[in-house]
């Protein structure tokens, strides 16, 4: 087929179609007849009312085992997968791997035949997944609604992941500073993770750049460098998966205690949280005064640094009326009142 006539519509060269395009990013915005259309990021997951089966790439998928099975997309391209598997968040939902698709679909109709009910919320425009372990928000971006799902990425695929998409699971300063605990256990002789975690915790070394969760952040990212195991591997039988239970660090790090307050910014209203001891400052504008509202802004906190590895066992809140009512509201979390 002469293909000199085609041109693409992704990098505007002829010779190839768009779905051949070498330069093709599926990681950008989509553009065609002058109009942009959202592209999911990879680790986003959309909720379909127009799917009737469940596509999801295995990242996000346990219990993978053989299956044959079809399914087709809205220009009737048919599309054959060879696995199937199912979801730690929705046990019994049978989902079909692709992890060539373009983007990971939930059909709203299965999901709701697993008995989990579905809200909408149009003040935020999203839709909400009450599932039993939290509420899922798909949010609106463009013309779809998408849910992030690095949480739910399994153990098996982190395994597999690429340097760059491990940085993707963690925000700019936090890579930043995990490059800089790189230096520092470059520099410290490439000691294995808990010695470089002890060397920041005892006090020997002055000026010490990197905390321990960049050490950890940094080992989460780019795994174990290849000179910390070179020569010392020759007299063991086997290789041990590096240990990454640190006790001292779950107890002062991991658990963390929140303070919640409303701010009012130029007629604005702000809820804004310090979690401890992590030491860090979370704020999200609030559409109004609302329990709904300030509850959605306070879970949108939690479920933020749940995201990477931390957890919120007590908020303390002023005795405002709407706070206070979020008490048993949020799973696992006690909402307690307290003076200013």
């Amino acid at each position: 087929m002469d293909m000199s006539r085609i041109q693409c519509y992704n990098c505007q060269v002829f010779g190839h179609y768009a779905r051949d395009c070498p330069t093709k990013d599926p990681l950008t915005v989509m553009t065609t007849g002058g109009k942009s259309y959202y592209q999911p990021q990879w680790y986003e997951v959309g909720l379909d009312t127009l799917s009737q089966v469940n596509v999801l790439n295995s990242r996000f998928l346990e219990n993978i085992v053989p299956g044959q099975s079809s399914f087709k997309g809205s220009g009737n391209q048919a599309c054959a997968t060879s696995y199937q598997g199912t979801m730690a968040i929705f046990p019994g939902l049978e989902c079909q791997v692709c992890d060539d698709c373009v983007a990971s679909i939930l059909s709203f109709a299965q999901i709701k035949k697993t008995g989990v009910k579905i809200s909408y919320d149009g003040e935020g425009e999203m839709f909400i997944v009450h599932s039993k372990a939290r509420d899922l928000e798909f949010k609106q971006r463009g013309d779809l609604y998408v849910a992030d799902f690095r949480p739910y990425i399994t153990d098996r695929a982190l395994i597999g992941m690429t340097t760059q998409e491990r940085e993707a699971m963690f925000n700019k300063a936090m890579v930043k500073s995990a490059k800089e605990a790189g230096k520092f256990i470059k520099n410290a002789g490439y000691p294995s993770e808990q010695a470089a975690i002890n060397l920041v915790r005892s006090g020997n070394i002055t000026n010490v750049p990197v905390e321990v969760q960049d050490i950890k952040n940094y080992f989460e990212i780019y795994g174990t460098p290849t000179a910390a195991i070179r020569g010392r591997t020759t007299q063991d039988g086997h290789i041990t998966r590096r240990d990454t239970f640190d006790s001292g660090l779950m107890e002062r790090i991991t658990v963390q205690e929140m303070v919640a307050d409303i701010m009012h910014v130029a007629g604005a209203k702000f809820m804004v949280s310090l979690a401890s001891p992590l030491q860090i400052l979370l704020v999200v504008l609030t559409p109004s005064m609302s329990r709904a509202a300030l509850g959605r802004a306070l879970q949108e906190h939690i479920n933020l640094i749940r995201m990477f590895g931390f957890d919120a066992r007590i908020v303390f809140v002023d005795p405002f009326k709407s706070l206070v009512g979020l008490r048993g509201s949020i799973p696992g979390v006690e909402v307690q009142a307290t003076g200013a």
